[in-house]
């Protein structure tokens, strides 16, 4: 069940043309909250009141495909959006979730090893500064 801060938000958001974050913020959500609006928009409540509304998944689907259809010029916004909503089309600006590991054999880490404590010490090494003879001690 969408609260009544959630049914505010969604028609404010529906009369500024589709700014969710200025919606927000305008029905009382914080500026932080608000810095995130899928907070919003991806919870339960949120999509259960954009469903009651008429806005299915089918609906949606159905409406740009008839306007892709329609448009026999310049698209390229149409299908682009149609790619992200099947999940073809990575978002530029989006910061890749998840963590990313490094595994290194034991050579690749005594030799990071000898990089950093020459940067450290200031000794010199190969040009730039990098130290990679094997016959180093770490």
């Amino acid at each position: 069940m969408a609260t009544i801060r959630q049914k505010l938000a969604l028609h404010k958001a529906i009369k500024n043309g589709g700014n969710i974050s200025k919606a927000m913020v305008e029905v009382g959500y914080s500026e932080n909250t608000a810095h995130t609006p899928q907070k919003l928009t991806g919870s339960k409540g949120f999509l259960e009141l954009c469903e009651d509304i008429g806005l299915t998944d089918d609906f949606l689907a159905k409406a740009l495909f008839d306007d892709i259809k329609a448009k026999k010029q310049n698209r390229k916004p149409e299908l682009e959006l149609a790619f992200r909503v099947k999940g073809r089309l990575a978002d530029p600006n989006e910061i890749p979730k998840g963590n990313t590991y490094n595994i290194f054999i034991a050579e690749q880490r005594d030799r990071i090893a000898r990089r950093v404590l020459a940067r450290s010490t200031g000794s010199e090494g190969t040009p730039g500064g990098l130290l990679d003879s094997d016959k180093s001690e770490v």
